[in-house]
């Protein structure tokens, strides 16, 4: 990010440390603090296992500063790789109140890799307005650079919650409150 100072710590013992500061660019409410963004995160990986905590906090308006808490783990169990990561949101105003839960696996299968992954949404803040999610994919390597992917997904979502799947493009299509969005992925990725 813009305006930061960013350490990473070397590795001992498996453990890593790293630590970010930002200075938000706050031009309408000077002194405010608008923008600035603190976060440190603790990682350690031994063999097949790693985890990693984080936390995150950020300055939105004079009055409020939400707080981002994430953990997760991933372990491999010969090829099959099993992970899981707990999120939650928290800030001031009591407005962002919200968790999220993710299951994923990675299992080698012929020349690519079937992975499949699990997510649920919880809104703490607004009644009804939860999610569930639900993807799978396969990735056919082609060479070291060149890969086939085909996948479908997903989103249950409750009647005042309006998840959308994102495309190639980064953004999500608009959906409408309690609709439920699908689909269907092909696709080459190729890595230069």
């Amino acid at each position: 990010m813009n305006n930061s100072v960013s350490y990473a710590s070397p590795s001992y013992a498996g453990f890593k440390l790293r630590a970010l500061a930002g200075l938000g660019e706050n031009a309408t409410q000077p002194g405010a603090n608008i923008g600035n963004i603190h976060s440190a995160s603790l990682q350690y990986d031994s063999g097949r296992f790693s985890a990693n905590a984080a936390v995150e906090t950020r300055k939105t308006t004079a009055a409020n500063t939400d707080r981002f808490y994430a953990l997760g783990a991933s372990y491999a169990v010969g090829t099959v790789k099993a992970s899981v990561l707990a999120q939650a949101r928290r800030d001031d105003l009591d407005v962002a109140r919200n968790d999220a839960f993710e299951l994923g696996l990675s299992i080698p299968a012929g020349p690519g890799t079937l992975l499949l992954d699990a997510g649920r949404f919880r809104n703490r803040s607004v009644t009804d307005a939860d999610a569930t999610a639900l993807s799978i994919r396969y990735d056919y390597n082609l060479s070291k650079r060149s890969m086939l992917y085909a996948g479908a997904a997903t989103i249950r979502n409750s009647a005042r919650s309006r998840f959308g799947i994102n495309g190639n493009t980064g953004a999500a299509l608009a959906v409408a409150a309690g609709d439920d969005p699908r689909s269907l992925v092909l696709g080459v990725r190729h890595t230069f």
